[in-house]
């Protein structure tokens, strides 16, 4: 009887106790957290709460997003309040949804200050040779970010470019943490530290034919009353312990030595040859030495300009140097001491002006003719120039009348030359305005014409270089060290800053490095550059200083 009981009861209250209990399922809230500059919002705190006051608390990660899983009877729905903190406002935003189906979402913007979004960063590292310590490489450099760095080790660092070194070898979990007022981010990587194994050197191999790398430099010997301008000292260098040095001069005469000074007898081109041997190894360099004429300055450093208005004539000296004493003579039986006179002549006609001078008891003296008329210069100047150009570069020919004073041609470009047919290249195609200047008789006359430059293919089928200007600053002569890819003749030019030239001479370069000397003892103290012309255009230059 108690049986059947019982079994009344639980047929009667199962159904109730089923209908009581509702049905679960899943329901999945998500989203993306952007700020104002529509970037994701790493590590951003989301809040989620039910309609039964259940709360849960939850970030986004790197990439901004959210989700959160929980089960909620199928009837009724269930209403969800998510709420997500706006920096840049007092009050949250909040969105709710509805758990009608088995997932939604909902996305928020913030504002992208200190919303800190993700910096995408990652790191790159290297270990240092022969050393247990790593250099550590941010990557990007983000402006005003700080840079933290967990080396696993338990040691810790700062800065975008790091360096930290390894008790031991071993794989190691490296973190770089980033923030800067826009991001914040991490990255993390496994850093392998090899051990250190330092292998003894190995023997050099003994072999006294084994080639390595030396030099020789030639310099004009200072001038002493021993030595001559064809006087020249050769110096080996090599990146070894020299032990000997021996020297083939090119003339028939031989030396020994590291430094050694030589003197030519006579001007010419020589091929200087010098063996240099180390301990292990030797070298053998050539090189071609151009040794030049030896031209005797010029003892009267003295010059003068003039120019007529009428009779009356106006002299300007031009010493180099002071001298103790000095006198003009006009060539009318008149004479002056003024440093710049001037002299009225009593009627036209062709006078020898002299000007004397005395520098440390040598006297010196130069004269010219002129010309003293009362008449006007003729409006067209006794003189012309034609021109051809090929490309960017351009030959110029004068054709004088009568043989001027002096003269210049200016080419435009800011350039200038005191030859008498020239050649100049052009930086760039373009018009002209070309001004040959020339003097007759103190008074000046000018020829300018337009030009028309354009590009072309530069025809020198030949590579040549100035290397350098040996010694520089020269104080006695200089050596000018050319590499040409062939055997060729150039014309080496010394021109002042103004280009005037000061010096030429052809030189018949061979193929590889050639030296050659330049006398500049008969030139003032300053500034000076050494042009190379090829087929009448400049194919090379260099500056240098005269003490």
């Amino acid at each position: 009887m108690k049986q059947k009981f019982i079994h009344f009861i639980l047929t009667a209250l199962l159904p109730l106790m089923a209908f009581s209990q509702p049905n679960l399922v899943d329901f999945k809230m998500y989203g993306t957290v952007y700020n104002t500059n529509k970037e994701p919002v790493a590590e951003w705190p989301v809040t989620i709460q039910g309609d039964n006051k259940a709360i849960w608390t939850l970030k986004t990660d790197k990439n901004g997003f959210y989700k959160q899983l929980v089960s909620v009877p199928e009837k009724p729905s269930t209403v969800f309040e998510i709420t997500v903190i706006d920096p840049c406002s007092r009050a949250p935003i909040v969105q709710k949804m509805e758990s009608k189906a088995g997932s939604d979402f909902r996305d928020f913007i913030i504002c992208a200050i200190n919303s800190g979004n993700p910096c995408r960063v990652y790191f790159k590292f290297s270990q240092i040779k022969g050393s247990q310590a790593v250099e550590f490489f941010a990557q990007p450099e983000i402006k005003g970010a700080t840079y933290k760095w967990d080396f696993g080790d338990g040691e810790v660092g700062e800065g975008f470019q790091t360096t930290h070194k390894y008790a031991k070898e071993g794989n190691y979990v490296v973190v770089l943490h980033v923030e800067s007022p826009t991001c914040v981010g991490d990255y993390k990587a496994e850093v392998k530290v090899e051990t250190v194994v330092t292998n003894p050197p190995k023997p050099p191999k003994v072999n006294v034919e084994a080639h390595c790398c030396g030099t020789i430099q030639i310099q004009s010997a200072p001038s002493t009353t021993n030595t001559s301008s064809n006087t020249f000292k050769f110096t080996a260098r090599g990146d070894y312990k020299i032990g000997e040095v021996t020297w083939d001069f090119g003339d028939g005469e031989k030396g020994s030595g590291i430094e050694v000074v030589h003197t030519y007898a006579k001007p010419g081109k020589y091929l200087v040859t010098a063996t240099i041997a180390g301990e292990f190894c030797k070298v053998e360099i050539k090189n071609w030495l151009h040794v030049s004429d030896v031209v005797t300055p010029n003892p009267c450093p003295i010059d003068f300009n003039f120019k007529f208005s009428g009779l009356e004539a106006f002299f300007a000296s031009n010493f180099t140097a002071k001298p103790d004493k000095f006198e003009w003579s006009f060539g009318d039986g008149t004479t002056s001491s003024d440093l710049n006179p001037s002299h009225k002549y009593a009627k036209e006609g062709e006078y020898k002006v002299i000007l004397r001078a005395v520098f440390n008891g040598v006297e010196c003296s130069i004269e010219k003719i002129i010309k003293v008329t009362t008449g006007v210069n003729p409006s067209v100047c006794p003189f012309d120039f034609q021109f051809k150009s090929s490309g960017l570069e351009a030959q110029f020919q004068s054709t004088f009348k009568e043989k001027p004073e002096k003269f210049i041609w200016y080419f435009g470009d800011g350039g200038s030359s005191s030859d008498a047919n020239p050649g100049h290249q052009y930086p760039k195609a373009g018009e002209y305005r070309v001004v040959l200047v020339a003097v007759f008789n103190g008074k000046e006359c000018r020829i300018e014409k337009i030009i028309k430059i354009s590009n072309g293919i530069n025809p020198n089928p030949v590579s040549i270089e100035i290397v350098e200007v040996e010694p520089n600053p020269v104080i006695d002569d200089a050596i000018v060290v050319i590499k040409s890819d062939q055997k060729v003749q150039v014309t080496l030019v010394v021109a002042d800053v103004n280009g005037v030239s000061m010096k030429k001479q052809l030189v018949d370069l061979e193929a590889g490095l050639n030296k050659v000397q330049v006398i500049t003892k008969d030139l003032r103290p300053g500034t000076y550059l050494v042009y190379l012309y090829y087929n009448g255009a400049i194919i090379a230059k260099e500056k240098f200083q005269r003490l």
